[in-house]
């Protein structure tokens, strides 16, 4: 039997050291697949991306934010803007 494992990331909310916070949060992205979101690609790459992975790698990373970076990056809509 497999069991799920659970991350204990520490919100980035500019007091911490945002290079160790991006270096995790690039290791939990690749470790749930969804890395190459990241990355800005040409339009017909990104059509043919399934929305719904592009989609869980931005909530991974909103709910990796503190409130007062959160704030600053509402209108972001994709991984790669955040």
């Amino acid at each position: 039997m497999m069991t799920g494992t659970k991350f204990n990331i520490k919100k980035f909310d500019r007091k911490n050291d945002f290079g160790l916070w991006k270096v995790r949060i690039k290791a939990l992205l690749k470790k749930q697949g969804l890395a190459t979101t990241l990355e800005e690609l040409p339009a017909p790459t990104i059509v043919a991306y399934d929305k719904v992975i592009r989609k869980k790698a931005y909530i991974t990373l909103i709910l990796c934010l503190g409130d007062r970076v959160l704030r600053e990056i509402t209108k972001e809509m994709t991984a790669a803007g955040i």
